[in-house]
């Protein structure tokens, strides 16, 4: 885990801010399509993770589930490209397969939060988000005890709570 100064972590979300892709419609493993501008009016949990390594989430989410049980998460599963190119079906009939049929996956076959974001997804990124849509913070980290402290102090500041 990398420790920044205020006055540099405030630049990069400033910068961040400005690259979010809020308004690009991604669809889900059931093909329901979804974008992050449906959830103005509270805060948000987005986390960007490679398609491959979505089980690292399952501690992510029962630690923020735990503490923040109305907190909206949305999930974002990242595709690599690989030879040959996978295609949305294959991807959404694997997500149908292993994630329980009530978690919604969006699935980014065009990586565009990977790139407009500079995300290194082999790890999960976790982006905060306030009520006006506002990238107050960010986690890029696997979940540990101090990961989820780092986490819960964004969302605490945003007065976000059980």
């Amino acid at each position: 885990m990398f420790l920044l100064s205020s006055k540099c972590l405030a630049l990069l979300v400033a910068a961040a801010q400005a690259l979010l892709p809020t308004s690009v419609a991604l669809a889900d493993q059931y093909g329901r399509k979804d974008r992050l501008e449906a959830y103005s009016g509270s805060a948000v949990v987005v986390i960007v993770v490679s398609a491959q390594r979505l089980r690292k989430l399952k501690r992510w989410e029962i630690a923020i589930r735990d503490r923040y049980p109305t907190l909206r998460i949305v999930r974002i599963a990242d595709v690599a490209v690989g030879d040959p190119p996978p295609t949305y079906e294959a991807v959404a009939e694997r997500l149908r397969k292993r994630v329980p049929e009530e978690i919604s996956v969006l699935i980014d076959m065009n990586r565009i939060w990977a790139a407009e974001l500079d995300l290194d997804t082999s790890r999960p990124n976790l982006l905060v988000l306030d009520a006006e849509g506002s990238l107050r913070g960010t986690v890029r980290s696997r979940f540990s005890p101090e990961s989820f402290a780092e986490l819960s102090r964004t969302l605490d500041g945003l007065r976000v709570g059980p």
